[in-house]
C-alpha cells in the first residue's frame, strides 16, 4: 500500500512521490528548508546559479501544489498554478547542468503528466491514483535514481535543502 495522507486518512496521490521529492520534483525545499534554519542563518542571497533559482522557484511554486493534492484547501487558481508549475518546470530543464539535464527532463516530464491529469479531472487530484500508467511511469525505477541525482545536486550546489518527508 502507499502513503496515507495524516490529514484526510485517504492513500495519498502519487503526486507527492514526485512533486513532494521536488523538482516537483527535484527535492529542493528553499522556503521550506530556511523556515528550518535559525533566523540568523536562512538564505539571504539569491540561489548562486540560474538552475537553482529555477529549482527553487519550482520548489516554492509546488507548495500549494502539494498542500492541495494531500486534502488541503484547492488553489484559487489551479488554472495558473500549473502554468507556472509547467514554466518553472522548463526553466529548470533549460538552465540545468548538461550532466543532469536528462534527469530534470524526466522529472518535469513526469510532473507535466500529473499536471495533466489533474486539469483533465477537472481539478480532481484524486485522478492521480486512479491512473494506472501514470502510477507506473512514476514508481519506475529510472524515475528514483533520477530524483536522486537531482536532489543530491541540489542539496550539494544550491543551498537548497532537500526537502523533508511528511
Amino acid at each position: 500500500m502507499g502513503r496515507v495522507s495524516r490529514r484526510t486518512g485517504r492513500p495519498a496521490p502519487l503526486v507527492v512521490a514526485v512533486l513532494g521529492a521536488g523538482v516537483l520534483v527535484a527535492a529542493c525545499g528553499g522556503s521550506v528548508a530556511d523556515t528550518d534554519r535559525p533566523a540568523g542563518q536562512q538564505r539571504n542571497q539569491p540561489p548562486p546559479t540560474p538552475f537553482c533559482a529555477a529549482a527553487a522557484a519550482n520548489s516554492d511554486t509546488l507548495e500549494p501544489m502539494i498542500a492541495f493534492v494531500n486534502g488541503g484547501p484547492a488553489p484559487q487558481r489551479l488554472d495558473d498554478l500549473v502554468d507556472e508549475l509547467r514554466r518553472t518546470g522548463s526553466e529548470m530543464t533549460i538552465t540545468s547542468p548538461e550532466e543532469l539535464r536528462g534527469d530534470v527532463q524526466r522529472l518535469i516530464d513526469i510532473q507535466n503528466l500529473q499536471l495533466d491529469a489533474i486539469v483533465a479531472a477537472g481539478g480532481d487530484a484524486r485522478a492521480l491514483q486512479s491512473n494506472v500508467d501514470l502510477r507506473a511511469k512514476v514508481t519506475a525505477p529510472e524515475m528514483s535514481v533520477a530524483r536522486q541525482r537531482v536532489s543530491g545536486y541540489v542539496t550539494a550546489n544550491c543551498g537548497i535543502g532537500a526537502r523533508p518527508t511528511r
